[in-house]
C-alpha cells in the first residue's frame, strides 16, 4: 500500500498524464492513514526504499501548496509516534535528511498569494505546511528518545536555533508552537535538580548557541517578552532565566539583550533580570 502511494509522489510521476491528481489522491490517503494508525503508517513507510526521502522532497520543493503541506502533516504524524525504523530512515540521509529539511521548512519567509477575492486578505499558500514543521520539529526534539534530539541538535547544522528563530516569526500559531518548544527543550533553574543528564545536555546545546550568535537569541528573547500571548511571553521569560543560569558571564549575550531592549520588555520582572543584562 505504501510502496504504491509513495511511487504517486516520484516527480516522473506526477508529470504524466493525470499524474498530479493521482499524488493529490496519494497525499490524502496517505495523511488519513498516518493520523488514524501512525505506527503503522511510520513502519509502513520506512520499509519502502526512500519514502522518508519522497516525502520530504515532496515538503520542499513541490510547488502546489496542498502537497506540500500534506507531506509535512504525514512527517509529523510519524515522527510523534516515535517508531525506531522511521527515526532511523529520517536520520539517515546525513545533509539530505528530516533534521535539514525542517530547518529549511521552518526558515522559509512569507510569500503572500493574491487572493482570489477582491478585497481578501493576501495569505501565504505555504503557512500550514510551516506550522505543520514547527509541530514536527517539535515531535522529532521531544516526543523520540533524549539521544534522538542530542544527535539532531548537535549533527544537523540550524536545529540548535531555530527554536530561537521561530519565536519572532509573523505568524502567531508558529510563535506559540515555538514556544513550547523552546519550553520543552530548556531547563530553568528551578528544574535543574529533577532533570535527567539527556534533558541537560539537550537543554546546553540549545543554550550554547546563545555564544555563536547572541544578538539573535537576544532579538528573540526580547520579542517573546512582549508578544500579546502570555504563553510566549512567559517562554521569553523562562528562556531567559535558563540563560542567565548557564550563561551568567556571557558578556556579549548580556549586552546584546540590553541593546535589543529586553530589560524594556521584561515590564514588572526587569528588577530581576536589569542588574545582571546591565553587567551591574
Amino acid at each position: 500500500m505504501y510502496d504504491a502511494l509513495l511511487a504517486k509522489l516520484d516527480p516522473a510521476s506526477m508529470m504524466e498524464v493525470g499524474g498530479l491528481g493521482k499524488a493529490r489522491i496519494a497525499i490524502n490517503l496517505l495523511c488519513k492513514a498516518s493520523e488514524s494508525e501512525p505506527a503503522a503508517a511510520a513502519g509502513g513507510i520506512a520499509a519502502v526504499a526512500d519514502g522518508v526521502k519522497v516525502l520530504m522532497q515532496t515538503a520542499l520543493l513541490h510547488p502546489e501548496p496542498s502537497l506540500r503541506e500534506g507531506a509535512v502533516s504525514v512527517l509529523a504524524c510519524c515522527c510523534a509516534c516515535n517508531d525506531e525504523s522511521f527515526i532511523a530512515s529520517a536520520l539517515g540521509g546525513g545533509p539530505a535528511s528530516l533534521p535539514a529539511a525542517l530547518v529549511r521548512l521552518c526558515a522559509e519567509q512569507d510569500r503572500k498569494a493574491k487572493p482570489e477575492t477582491e478585497g481578501d486578505e493576501a495569505i501565504d499558500p505555504d503557512l500550514p505546511a510551516r506550522r505543520s514543521a514547527v509541530a514536527c520539529l517539535h515531535s522529532l526534539l521531544l516526543g523520540t528518545d533524549g539521544a534522538v534530539a542530542i544527535r539532531a541538535l548537535r549533527d544537523w547544522s540550524g536545529v540548535d536555533g531555530t527554536p530561537w528563530a521561530l519565536l519572532r516569526n509573523s505568524d502567531a500559531t508558529i510563535r506559540e508552537r515555538a514556544a513550547a518548544l523552546l519550553r520543552g527543550l530548556l531547563v530553568t533553574p528551578a528544574e535543574a535538580d529533577a532533570a535527567t543528564p539527556e534533558q541537560r545536555e539537550r537543554a546546553g546545546l540549545v543554550l550554547a548557541f546563545a555564544g555563536d550568535a547572541p544578538d539573535k537569541v537576544a532579538a528573540s528573547v526580547t520579542a517573546a517578552l512582549g508578544d500579546a500571548d502570555p504563553g510566549v511571553r512567559a517562554a521569553g521569560l523562562e528562556a531567559l532565566a535558563a540563560l542567565r543560569a548557564a550563561r551568567a558571564d556571557d558578556r556579549k549575550l548580556r549586552e546584546a539583550l540590553e541593546n535589543a531592549g529586553a530589560e524594556t520588555a521584561l515590564g514588572d520582572a526587569a528588577a530581576d533580570y536589569g542588574e545582571w543584562i546591565r553587567g551591574a
